[in-house]
């Protein structure tokens, strides 16, 4: 078989041409050796590169890219709506000294509705001029921030806001623009806390809670007629509101 294959690559060989036939020579030599072997000479790959872990650790990471939600609040930077009422400034006045509780801030709220109890109206006077200062200054701030914020951002950060599922996202709206009147519930409530010019202060939060129990379950076994003045009273508040609304829009649409 050998000498069947030997010769006929060699005549092969000859009838090609003279730069052919060096390259072809080898072939058959290739060709013999197979046949000796009874093995297919495989041609060897290169090795591949390993990288090292050095090599990997000192390759550049990607940098992370920001979220749509971090894109829009950055650029927008909203500031937040409301300011601390005078006791929240005792509040934080007290907290300041660490001797008084453990850190907790359920315990820091017990023993600010007491001290804030005790207090007359004179010592109370400097936390309700600090908390007027507060918001006076924050509504400047607002009134800046309003004027120079880019609306079609806002637009966008609303929608992304309205599609998030769960818990619902507040949207950002015009913080001078009339404020929406509660409902019949709400007047009732206030009402029912009328006594208490700051109830989280004066009662605390556990009474707090209770109270507002007690509150809701009296307003489940009220009738109607009994809840109609309260109904009434957010009739007419709801009409009030949509006539400063129309107010406000023709006075910044000029």
């Amino acid at each position: 078989m050998l000498r069947i294959i030997s010769s006929f690559s060699a005549l092969k060989v000859a009838s090609y041409p003279a730069g052919v036939r060096a390259f072809s020579a080898g072939s058959v030599r290739l060709l013999q050796t197979e046949a000796q072997s009874g093995k297919k000479s495989a041609s060897k790959k290169p090795a591949a590169i390993k990288r090292t872990k050095t090599a990997k650790a000192a390759a550049p990471k990607r940098p992370k890219m920001p979220t749509k939600k971090e894109l829009l609040e950055a650029l927008i930077k909203v500031p937040k709506r409301t300011t601390p009422r005078a006791f929240a400034v005792f509040m934080m006045d007290l907290a300041k000294d660490k001797t008084i509780y453990s850190g907790k801030i359920t315990e820091l709220a017990q023993i600010c509705s007491v001290k804030w109890n005790d207090m007359s109206e004179s010592e109370r006077l400097k936390y309700h001029e600090e908390a007027k200062r507060i918001k006076a200054e924050h509504e400047k701030y607002l009134r800046q921030w309003w004027s120079t914020a880019d609306q079609d951002l806002i637009a966008l950060e609303n929608q992304r806001r309205k599609r998030q599922k769960g818990s619902k996202a507040r949207l950002i709206k015009d913080p001078f623009a009339p404020k929406r009147p509660g409902s019949a519930y709400t007047f009732f409530v206030r009402e029912r806390m009328g006594g208490y010019k700051t109830p989280e202060a004066e009662l605390g939060p556990e009474l707090m809670k209770e109270l507002m129990k007690s509150v809701s379950e009296e307003w489940k076994r009220m009738s109607a007629a009994e809840r109609a003045p309260f109904a009434k009273t957010a009739e007419l508040e709801s009409a009030r509101y949509k006539q400063n609304v129309e107010k406000y829009r023709k006075s910044h649409a000029a």
